[in-house]
């Protein structure tokens, strides 16, 4: 009895069950294309324009702490047991300074536009003005009423907290008394100890008697409430009102700087607007790039000719076309089944085009024809 050959990958064995296959179904599809055309030409087109219009229910979602960490992270368990105990969403007990998560938390730094000493009495005056126009002068407007940081604020016995300590450290700077003299980071103020770390920023201290001799820069802190989704929602909107007006702030002799619990996710905000007006950009230079790197040249009489049999310039055109109609197509079925849209995706067009046409002006036929793939 002849014994049985084993195959291995030098005696010219072929692992193809799966390759015949699958050739076999392209070609009888490609059979069944060449028939009818314009339906695989007119029904791409219009399934994708139907499915673009879902572009209209885009839902952003620009957290960065939900879209970069876990849902179940051990930091987030971590941070909420942090939450829970220090009670910050307690407003009967809960104070600026002991908050642990930056929900609808502001921090503005005042420093003299002559870097001098912040604690002088005209430049105080100007820092207590200052704050009271972010306390009552910037508003919001939803559901036809008005609303203030008084009135969104996290409130510690019923009272917001406004920021008064410029006055008090600025006074006991100025005029202190056996019971009160302003030291760092503590003062005793008639022998009860305050902790001031974090409101002054700078700060110099003279090393003989221990009190402080200028400093740099105020803390301001504004803590607004959460304890709601609706006003979480007034809360966003204050902070972005209030980042305009300091954006556009100018005064004689305060600088300021500021950060919210907004500002890593307006930033990624920003990122996604200043891409989208340059996708048709994009789109436009690729098409010209990819027509004119598939036209093939021949000379004749020293004049350059277009060599129609091996140019692809349709070809081409056509998979740069197809890309972008499937980046639109998935963005629109996506948003129509509820998915959110992260701002970082608006990189995704730039990324898919410029793929695919580098392909489709590949000389090999085999990359071409993975343009439509």
């Amino acid at each position: 009895m002849q014994e049985r050959t084993k195959c291995s990958c030098g005696n010219g064995c072929h692992f193809d069950f799966f390759e015949k296959r699958l050739s076999y179904c392209f070609r009888v599809f490609a059979r069944y294309v060449s028939f009818r055309p314009w339906t695989f030409i007119v029904l791409p087109v219009l399934v994708t324009i139907g499915l673009s219009f879902g572009g209209f229910y885009l839902d952003h979602n620009s957290d960065a702490v939900y879209l970069y960490t876990p849902v179940n992270a051990p930091s987030k368990v971590e941070q909420q047991l942090f939450y829970d105990v220090w009670e910050s969403g307690n407003e009967a007990r809960a104070t600026p300074g002991r908050t642990v998560i930056d929900y609808g938390l502001a921090h503005v730094i005042v420093t003299a536009k002559d870097h001098t000493n912040i604690l002088k009495v005209e430049t105080t005056a100007d820092a207590i003005a200052f704050n009271e126009y972010i306390v009552h002068n910037i508003s919001i407007t939803a559901g036809g009423n008005e609303y203030r940081y008084v009135d969104l604020c996290m409130k510690w016995k019923n009272r917001c907290h406004e920021n008064n300590q410029i006055a008090i450290l600025s006074a006991i700077y100025h005029k202190p008394t056996p019971y009160a003299k302003l030291t760092y980071p503590r003062f005793s103020y008639h022998h009860v100890r305050y902790y001031i770390g974090s409101a002054l920023g700078d700060v110099h201290v003279d090393q003989e008697t221990g009190e402080v001799r200028d400093a740099g820069a105020w803390l301001l802190v504004y803590q607004l409430s959460h304890k709601t989704p609706t006003e979480s929602a007034l809360g966003i909107q204050w902070l972005e009102e209030l980042e305009a007006h300091l954006l556009n702030f100018k005064h004689p002799t305060l600088e300021v700087t500021f950060s919210h619990s907004q500002t890593l996710s307006s930033e990624m905000s920003k990122n996604g607007l200043y891409l989208a007006p340059k996708i048709p950009i994009t789109f436009a230079v690729l098409i010209i790039y990819t027509l004119l790197c598939t036209v093939t040249l021949m000379w004749k009489s020293r004049i350059p000719w277009v060599d129609w049999t091996r140019s692809t310039p349709w070809l081409a055109f056509a998979g740069v076309i197809g890309a972008g109609m499937g980046v639109s197509t998935t963005i629109g079925l996506l948003s129509l089944c509820g998915v959110q849209f992260c701002e970082v995706i608006s990189a995704m067009p730039f990324l898919v085009v410029c793929k695919y046409s580098a392909v489709c002006t590949s000389s090999d036929v085999a990359d071409v024809v993975s343009c439509f793939c």
